[in-house]
């Protein structure tokens, strides 16, 4: 599954176009890659996403089989590892 269908999918970015804004300016990192709207994800994937001052990473843990899915499914499709403000870490 595309990287942008997956962050609208699981729910953590609400529109796919949002999600490839983000990656678009480079907000968004996959394994420690630049990602790209396009990227295949899989499971096992760790996603880093900053917005603003926030850091979110997570560990994809499945893949859907659909591109629309209840929002208890999207939730158990990825695991929070971290969320942190920026200003925290300074």
């Amino acid at each position: 599954m595309r990287l942008d269908i997956f962050l609208k999918v699981s729910r953590i970015v609400s529109k796919r176009s949002l999600a490839n804004d983000l990656c678009d300016r480079g907000t968004i990192k996959v394994n420690d890659a630049l990602g790209k709207p396009s990227r295949a994800i899989q499971a096992g994937d760790q996603i880093e996403i900053r917005r603003g001052i926030k850091i979110l990473i997570v560990n994809v843990l499945a893949i859907p089989d659909s591109k629309q899915v209840s929002k208890d499914v999207a939730r158990s499709l990825y695991q929070i590892l971290s969320e942190t403000n920026t200003s925290e870490l300074d």
